[in-house]
């Protein structure tokens, strides 16, 4: 069980990833530097993925896999669709 101030400390950092994440997604648009946002926003799903599982935060570990592995099928700007970008956003 986690401790109230466990839980806020993880909201505190899981807000700071997911809007990073948010602002490279956003970015995609620019196809000079999709490597770097996509790995911004790969690092924010991993990162988020870790501290749920120190926490045993099951579900949402899974489902920061999921996107995570969806991400990495990207393998360039020429393949990223508004539906993707919209995918992530949502996730």
């Amino acid at each position: 069980q986690l401790s109230p101030e466990e839980f806020n400390e993880f909201k505190v950092e899981a807000m700071e990833l997911l809007e990073a994440a948010e602002k490279s997604l956003l970015n995609f648009e620019d196809k000079s530097k999709f490597t770097d946002n996509k790995n911004i926003v790969f690092r924010s799903f991993h990162s988020l993925k870790g501290s749920a599982g120190m926490l045993d935060l099951v579900d949402l570990q899974a489902h920061m896999h999921d996107l995570e592995n969806r991400l990495t099928q990207i393998d360039s700007a020429e393949k990223v669709t508004q539906t993707d970008v919209d995918y992530f956003l949502k996730g």
